[in-house]
C-alpha cells in the first residue's frame, strides 16, 4: 500500500494466484460509486480453531484505537475487545479505510497475536476490523448488523470433487474455471472469479479478455439495484443519514 499512496486513486482491490477480473474498469468504476467509500468482503464466524480464545482481544492493548481518538472516546475504545471474523484473503478496501490503517492504527500488535496460528492470518485481519465498529474503519460494517456472505470481491465454486465442477477439475477444493464456465462468468455479478489456471485451461482465459474488450467498446449496464441492495454498501450509505441508528 504505502508504494502506491502517491498515485490517484479510491479503492485497492486484494487479489491471489489465480484471480482474474471479469469487470471492465468501466463497470468496476461504476460499482464501487454505487458503494460510495463502503468496503466489500465476506464475514463470516471465526471458529475457536483460528480465532483461538487465548488471543489477545483489548482494543487498547492491541493498539487498534485510533490515534486521533480523544477523552472518553479513547477510554471506551481502550476497553472495548475486538470482534473476531473471517472470510476470503480477498478484499475491495476504501482508499480511506487504506489510510486509516497506514496512519490511526498499528497492525503489528494483532498481526503477532494471529501468527501464533501458523496460517489464515490473510482471512482474518481486514475481516475483524471491518465488523468492529469501535475502530472505526472507514467504510467499515458493525457487528450488530450479523454476518454475511453478500459480497461482490470474488467468485469461487466450492465442491468435494473433480466431478462437481463444470471443468471436471478442481485445485483445493476450489473448480478451476474453462471454457465451460464462460456463460456463468459472463453473467456474474462479481468483481473477480477464482480459480483460473493457463495451464490448465487457456482459452477460457483469452475469452475472458476478449468478453471485457467487447463490453468496454460496445458498452455495458450493471444491475445498480443488486449492488445498491448489498449489505455492506446500505449500511455505508445510510449510516450516512440524519438520526442512523444501528440498534
Amino acid at each position: 500500500f504505502r508504494s502506491v499512496r502517491d498515485r490517484k486513486w479510491q479503492y485497492a482491490i486484494l487479489m491471489q494466484n489465480h484471480d482474474v477480473l471479469i469487470k471492465t474498469h468501466g463497470e468496476m468504476t461504476e460499482i464501487l460509486q454505487i458503494y460510495g467509500g463502503a468496503n466489500d468482503l465476506e464475514i463470516t464466524p471465526c471458529p475457536d480453531y483460528r480465532c483461538l480464545p487465548s488471543l489477545e482481544k483489548n482494543l487498547g492493548k492491541l493498539q487498534l484505537c485510533p490515534k486521533s481518538l480523544k477523552g472518553a472516546e479513547l477510554e471506551a475504545c481502550d476497553k472495548a475487545d475486538i470482534h473476531w471474523a473471517k472470510g476470503s484473503m480477498a478484499a475491495i478496501l476504501s482508499r480511506a479505510a487504506v489510510d486509516f490503517i497506514l496512519d490511526e492504527i498499528n497492525i503489528a500488535p494483532i498481526l503477532k497475536e494471529m501468527d501464533q496460528l501458523g496460517w489464515g492470518v490473510d482471512e482474518q485481519l481486514y475481516q475483524s476490523l471491518q465488523f468492529s465498529p469501535e475502530i472505526r474503519l472507514p467504510g467499515g460494517f458493525h457487528h450488530k448488523c450479523g454476518f454475511y456472505h453478500m459480497f461482490i470481491v470474488r467468485i469461487g465454486n466450492w465442491v468435494g470433487k473433480d466431478e462437481d465442477c463444470r471443468s471436471g477439475k478442481m485445485r483445493h477444493l476450489v473448480c478451476l474455471n474453462g471454457v465451460e464456465d464462460l456463460p456463468f462468468l459472463a453473467a456474474s455479478k462479481f468483481v473477480m472469479a477464482n480459480k483460473m489456471m493457463p495451464e490448465f485451461d487457456q482459452a477460457v482465459t483469452s475469452c475472458v479478455s476478449e468478453m471485457l474488450f467487447n463490453r468496454t467498446r460496445d458498452g455495458s449496464v450493471i444491475d445498480r439495484q443488486y449492488y445498491e441492495h448489498i449489505i455492506t454498501a446500505r449500511y455505508h450509505n445510510e449510516r450516512k443519514q440524519p438520526g442512523f441508528s444501528s440498534d
